[in-house]
């Protein structure tokens, strides 16, 4: 049993950590802009267009990752308990970074452990995740690894798949077939979760399923029974089935690419994404990345050392030979099998994802000119430090003392390093053009408008005022990404009557609607506001749209959705 000294050593870092991290997404710049842009908040305004809004699920332009599990839901269970937009994603980011430690302690727990190294493997993953929370606070370059409807959560559930793999390994001579419901459960349970991640985020594939069925087939291979056979069939099933949901999804009509996303065009120069990505991380990110760059074969070199200047254990007296030791024998070749089987699915999750991902990118054409996301290859950027987990877990236990001096010391050096660059007292986010809109919604009647993408989405989730403004391009054409035809089709309670620049032609815009009645500033924008003398030409625009819409579902063969009034 955990005495309360032992939980609180534990505790009392994981609470600071989160603390510093949860100040950060407003506190560091290039973090805020990550937590709080339009993409994370998809979730959120599919959500609240459904939940809230009324409007129907068809029409809707879902992204090519369509996050349903569990980012979609996990937004559907916040936003039915805190409407308010900021507080909806502090919480997001907390879920993710408390899901991401549950993950790991999952993975890494086994039963082939004793009490005392499972309770050193919680301890130094507890205590390292926290040192590793503030480090990402202070630095954005593996913030991605946390990111919210961004992948973030596909990583998560590659170490629960994988644990939930692990802990029902058979190492016994019991023939699979012969297992009894609860194994057919267990099964059912990991193929049903391997389809849904696959359909909600196909990188899961590169991250977790291609891995697994390599492994699965090295043991196949290996020990060539029916067990590793089923396994190995298991595996190719579920991901095949996923596969398949994926690009049925992809097929209809909820799944929508717009034009310049994918180019279409495959290119067969596979260094230049590479060396385009190496160039912009030197560029932006040069200490991070060396570091990133310099850690993995720093920690192998460590662990060679530490291997060569280990001590030979102590022979065995056979006087003593009882079964106890017997099976702390068995349990000490056992170790190794399983540590190894640890570092093997990780390096394949890394290698292959990034290779995939690079194919795949070449295909398609989706790379831009700053090269790859870093987002996109979250095994590759987080691999190093479950690898430092399993390589601090395996020293021995005369090494505890030494393991938890260091782990201590570096999360307090952190924790001094995070005070010194905070130039003031934590503050939540907030958003000041969506202020300044809430603050004059009843003198000008602000109730629906129109922006680009990135600035509707914000005031859509953090007005407390309910204002709604509809995504368009700069010419403004309606722009069908991460929204719903309705958003253009459907009869509005009320017309639109204001635009936020910049992201749309203020030419066009005097153009179509006369010259507005007021201009205010707010923020870093510009917001024109017309009068109810502009009405018709509102109404007129929306017709207007209403027949290029209907001429683009025409000419794609795609079925309209009927107007309803909103």
């Amino acid at each position: 049993m955990k005495t309360k000294l032992q939980i609180l050593k534990e505790i009392i870092p994981l609470g600071i950590a989160l603390f510093v991290f949860m100040v950060s997404l407003n506190e560091n710049p290039e973090i805020r802009s990550l937590a709080f842009n339009a993409d994370t908040l998809y979730p959120m305004v599919l959500q609240q267009d459904l939940m809230e809004d009324g409007n129907p699920l068809r029409g809707w332009s879902l992204t090519p990752s369509p996050y349903f599990f569990p980012d979609v839901a996990i937004a559907f269970l916040i936003r039915t308990f805190v409407r308010d937009g900021i507080t909806s994603v502090y919480l997001a980011f907390l879920g993710q970074a408390l899901f991401l430690l549950f993950a790991l302690l999952f993975a890494f727990e086994t039963e082939n452990k004793s009490q005392t190294e499972q309770t050193k493997t919680r301890r130094i993953i507890i205590l390292a995740y926290s040192s590793f929370l503030i480090l990402f606070s202070v630095n954005a370059f593996f913030f991605p690894i946390l990111g919210f409807a961004s992948h973030g959560n596909a990583l998560s559930f590659t170490f629960i798949c994988f644990g939930f793999w692990r802990k029902n390994l058979r190492l016994t001579e019991i023939p699979f077939l012969r297992e009894g419901w609860k194994l057919v459960l267990k099964w059912t349970f990991l193929g049903t979760l391997q389809i849904l991640l696959i359909a909600s985020d196909p990188l899961f594939v590169f991250y977790f399923s291609i891995p697994c069925i390599l492994l699965a087939a090295w043991e196949w291979k290996t020990e060539r029974n029916r067990e590793t056979v089923a396994r190995l069939l298991f595996l190719i099933l579920s991901t095949g089935i996923g596969w398949f949901a994926y690009r049925a999804l992809t097929k209809s009509d909820f799944v929508f690419i717009p034009t310049g996303y994918y180019t279409g065009t495959p290119s067969w120069n596979v260094w230049e994404p590479i060396t385009t990505t190496i160039s912009h991380q030197l560029k932006t990110n040069p200490i991070s990345f060396y570091f990133w760059i310099g850690i993995i074969p720093s920690l192998f070199l460590w662990r060679m050392v530490q291997k060569r200047n280990a001590a030979s254990p102590s022979p065995v007296d056979p006087t003593k030979n009882t079964g106890e030791s017997q099976t702390n024998s068995s349990l000490n070749e056992l170790r190794p099998l399983i540590a190894n089987r640890i570092l093997i699915f990780l390096i394949l999750s890394a290698i292959v994802s990034t290779i995939g991902i690079f194919i795949s990118g070449n295909l398609s054409g989706i790379f831009q000119k700053d090269g790859v996301p870093l987002r996109y290859f979250l095994p590759l950027l987080f691999v190093w430090f479950p690898i430092l987990i399993v390589f601090l877990s395996e020293l021995p236990l005369n090494y505890n003392k030494g393991i938890f001096v260091f782990l201590y010391t570096l999360f307090l050096g952190l924790v001094f390093f995070a005070l010194v660059r905070t130039n003031s007292a934590p503050e939540l986010y907030q958003d000041s053009l969506v202020d300044c809109l809430d603050t004059n919604q009843e003198q000008f009647f602000l109730k629906r408008g129109i922006s680009d993408f990135w600035t509707s989405r914000r005031i859509r989730i953090f007005s407390k005022k309910e204002i709604r403004v509809d995504n368009y391009l700069g010419d403004l054409h309606p722009e069908y990404w991460q929204n719903s035809w309705s958003w253009f089709l459907s009869i509005p309670a009320q017309e639109y009557n204001f635009a936020v620049l910049p992201g749309l032609n203020a030419a066009i815009l005097k153009k179509e609607f006369g010259e507005p009645q007021s201009v205010i500033a707010c923020e870093n924008h510009e917001i024109l506001i017309w009068n109810k003398d502009s009405e018709e030409r509102f109404v007129r625009f929306r017709e207007k749209k209403r027949e290029e819409i209907e001429l683009w579902h025409k000419l794609t063969g795609r079925k309209l959705i009927s107007p309803e009034t909103r």
